[in-house]
């Protein structure tokens, strides 16, 4: 298991390596949902507003979305950069067309941080070094913010609305969206693992120290 996150409803979403995503029951600890739409391993999940579990993978440029009250694939995000066709690129016919063979992308590499925001946008952070602002109502504009020298693996929402990004190498605080106003807050000599916020707003790392190899933990 690579990622877990909450539905609404308290229900516990978990993705693995084989591809695989189960919705748990947390109150009988049984498994209510199990679905894959290929064998890419699962690095990132978000629940939506509008109803959509979004997920993605290290090994996949698409963003897909599954539908939690019809229980079936949705289509993914496509960003109208890579062909003429805006917005959210839903199968038509599932039994005929697999997610991976629909035309589009989402990023130009693989998938490795999903987060919702309260307002209903998406967040991703992707190996292609960049993050992106997907609009909560089809047919917005896709902000783009570019900081990053090395793939995202984390992102996190600031109990005052701040975005945090973190690579391997460096750790970003991003002051405005819409302008991509940002600030490095952690340097590249640690080796970044891990990153989680702390109810103050304080954040929590767990890393190395690239002179000495060192583990480090730290709150900041």
């Amino acid at each position: 298991i690579n990622i877990f996150t909450v539905l609404p409803d308290n229900r516990l979403v978990s993705g693995s390596d084989d591809g695989s995503i189960r919705i748990w029951n947390t109150t009988t600890g049984q498994c209510d949902n199990l679905f894959s739409i290929d064998d890419h391993g699962i690095q990132a999940l978000a629940s939506l507003a509008n109803g959509y579990l979004a997920f993605g993978s290290l090994s996949s440029r698409k963003i897909h979305l599954w539908d939690l009250e019809q229980q079936a694939y949705a289509g993914f995000l496509h960003d109208p950069t890579y062909d003429d066709t805006e917005g959210i690129v839903l199968d038509k016919h599932p039994k005929r067309l697999q997610p991976s063979h629909i035309p589009g992308y989402s990023h130009d590499d693989g998938i490795g941080a999903l987060l919702a925001l309260p307002d209903g946008r998406l967040i991703s952070g992707s190996k292609d070094k960049t993050i992106k602002v997907w609009p909560a109502e089809e047919g917005g504009a896709i902000h783009r913010l570019k900081a990053h020298t090395e793939e995202i693996h984390t992102l996190l929402l600031l109990p005052n609305g701040q975005l945090v990004s973190a690579a391997k190498h460096g750790v970003y605080l991003w002051d405005d969206l819409a302008i991509a106003s940002h600030t490095q807050i952690l340097e590249n000599s640690t080796l970044i693992d891990a990153l989680a916020v702390l109810p103050d707003g304080s954040l929590i790392s767990y890393g190395i120290t690239i002179n000495d190899e060192t583990p480090q933990n730290g709150t900041f």
